[in-house]
Order: C-alpha cells, then sequence, then structure tokens
C-alpha cells in the first residue's frame, strides 16, 4: 500500500514537472543559406522546379554536377521563368558571398525539413515566440513573403519582410494557398486562424519565402530559427497521476 501511495504521487510530481518544462528549447537555426557555394566567376541558373503530383515542390537549387558545382545544398520550389534564364540565378558576386539575383516571374523558395540543421529535421519543428524568419535583401526592390507548409497544406504570410528585417512568425497573420496552382493568387482568400495556435506554429515541414513577378531584387542570406515544439503529453502525464491518486483513495 505504502508503495501504491509513493508511486501515485512520484507520477504527480512527474507530470507537473513535466507540464511547467513543457515550453521547447530556445530557437536554433534550422536553414541557413548565404556563402560561397560556386566558383568566384560563375554564375548558376535556378532550376525551374515546380510541383509533382501529389503536390510536393521540385528541386530549384542550382544543378551540382559538372566543372563548376554548387555545394549550398538542395532548397526546392519554382520560378514563373524559363529554367536557363540568366534573369533568376545564383550570382557568385566575386569574393563576397553568394547571393540570389531575381528579376523575372514568380519565385518560390522552399527548405524541407529533411534539411533543417541542429536536429530539427525530424519530429515537431515549429515557431515559438522566439522563432524568427530573415532575408537579407542587398539591393534593388523587396517584396518577400514568408511561406510555411503544415502538413499538406501552404500558409502565405499576410506581410511582406521589410529590406534586412527579422520577422516572428507567430506575429504574422496567414493566407492559405496553393502554389502549385498558382503563385500569386495568395491576396484572394480570407485569413485564416488555424496556422498560429496556443502562440506555437507546429508541425512545420517546409519554410521559406515567395517573391512575385514585380518584384526586383538579390537575397545574400536565409536565415530561419525554430525550435522543437513539445507535444501535449505533459498533461496527459499529469492526469494519469491524478487518476492514480484517486484510486488510492477509493
Amino acid at each position: 500500500m505504502c508503495v501504491r501511495k509513493h508511486f501515485s504521487v512520484w507520477v504527480v510530481w512527474v507530470g507537473a514537472l513535466a507540464l511547467f518544462a513543457s515550453p521547447g528549447a530556445a530557437a536554433t537555426i534550422a536553414v541557413n543559406w548565404g556563402g560561397n557555394y560556386m566558383n568566384d566567376d560563375i554564375d548558376l541558373a535556378l532550376q525551374k522546379g515546380g510541383f509533382d503530383g501529389s503536390g510536393n515542390p521540385l528541386v530549384h537549387s542550382p544543378v551540382t554536377t559538372g566543372a563548376n558545382p554548387y555545394t549550398g545544398g538542395i532548397f526546392y520550389g519554382s520560378q514563373v521563368a524559363a529554367e536557363s534564364s540568366s534573369n533568376n540565378k545564383i550570382d557568385a558576386n566575386g569574393a563576397l558571398v553568394d547571393r540570389f539575383e531575381l528579376r523575372s516571374g514568380d519565385q518560390l523558395f522552399l527548405w524541407k525539413q529533411q534539411d533543417f540543421l541542429n536536429g530539427l529535421n525530424t519530429g515537431n519543428a515549429g515557431f515559438e515566440s522566439d522563432g524568427k524568419f530573415k532575408l537579407e535583401h542587398v539591393t534593388f526592390y523587396y517584396n518577400a513573403r514568408v511561406v510555411v507548409r503544415l502538413g499538406s497544406t501552404y500558409y502565405i504570410s499576410n506581410a511582406a519582410i521589410g529590406n534586412d528585417a527579422t520577422v516572428t512568425p507567430t506575429a504574422l497573420m496567414w493566407y492559405a494557398y496553393n502554389p502549385a496552382s498558382s503563385t500569386s493568387t495568395f491576396g484572394a482568400t480570407d485569413l485564416t486562424t488555424s496556422v498560429v495556435v496556443g502562440g506555437k506554429i507546429s508541425n512545420v515541414k517546409e519554410v521559406g519565402f515567395f517573391t512575385p513577378s514585380s518584384a526586383a531584387t538579390r537575397i545574400s542570406d536565409v536565415i530561419v530559427q525554430m525550435s522543437a515544439v513539445p507535444e501535449p503529453a505533459a498533461m496527459s502525464l499529469l492526469g494519469l497521476g491524478g487518476l492514480a491518486l484517486l484510486r488510492r483513495r477509493r
């Protein structure tokens, strides 16, 4: 009897500790694009990308073979422009860091969870209040918007990202978004409340940004800070402890 009582109390305490410790770990870098990924004197065109029959994005990053391989990691998405267009490319930019140079057509850039950094490539990765999204625009016009994929559904922020500004995704409002059918009609739908729930954006499978065809910009860095969002298991554990105490009292 004494062992049961002590076990019940232990379960309650463990449940309570898990509950109060439930906020996720501090945000860390999940996506960090920006560096010297090619020979200094050769630019590389972006692949056109697009979406397969299941709605998954195709590779948008340059071809990684040949005499001048691209080493910056795979990203996905699409562009409404010819694949060989010199208007949409990664500019080697001499001895400086490489950068996206975008001058023609809608552009969508996505990084998949399988490629997230710092252990966020599995499990429930998402944004909490300390999560950040930053684009460093180096020249020209800017009008980029944050894009996330939660499960099989895409969402796009209603607000554009300012020049060299850092935004907090949980503070943004969002539209439902179907980039496979059109990358430029996000304003046609009403804002949705299904993205930020309990101050968190959970289960992010892809994250990136969109620039419309009216934009002409150079982007030197893409930095996304995310965290491991805790699963709602702590309350269940606390409930188990309560049930154990009730049974003990009876």
